[in-house]
C-alpha cells in the first residue's frame, strides 16, 4: 500500500514539475519573440525574414525544438495580426500582458511579472 501511494505521489510530483517547466519555457519563448521582434522590425527585413531569423537563432542557441516550434507559431500570430504595431511598441510589462492575454486561450506567462 505504501509503495502504491509513493508511486502515485512521485507521479504527481513529476507532472507538476514538468508543467512548471513547460509554462516557464512558454513564457520565455513568448517574451523572447516579442522583445526580439521589437528590434527586428527596424532591421529592414520582411516580416517572414524576421520570423525565420529569430526562430532559427532560437533553435540553434536554445537547442529546444518545442521552443522553436512555439516561436514559429507565435511569430506568425504576432506578425500577421492587426495588433502587430501595438504589441511591438509596448514596453516589457505590456509585452508580458500580451503573452498572458492576447494569444487565444493559452496561458503563456500566468503568474510571471516584472518588478
Amino acid at each position: 500500500m505504501r509503495t502504491i501511494l509513493l508511486v502515485v505521489l512521485v507521479g504527481i510530483g513529476l507532472f507538476v514539475s514538468v508543467t512548471a517547466i513547460n509554462r516557464r519555457t512558454r513564457c520565455k519563448t513568448c517574451m523572447f519573440v516579442l522583445m526580439t521582434l521589437k528590434v527586428a522590425q527596424n532591421s529592414g527585413y520582411t516580416k517572414s525574414k524576421q520570423k525565420d531569423y529569430i526562430c532559427t537563432w532560437l533553435e540553434d542557441n536554445w537547442k529546444d525544438p518545442e521552443a522553436a516550434r512555439m516561436c514559429r507559431e507565435l511569430s506568425d500570430e504576432v506578425i500577421w495580426s492587426d495588433k502587430y504595431d501595438y504589441i511591438l511598441t509596448s514596453d516589457r510589462n505590456e509585452a508580458l500582458e500580451s503573452c498572458q492575454q492576447e494569444f487565444g486561450d493559452r496561458e503563456y506567462c500566468y503568474g510571471f511579472y516584472f518588478p
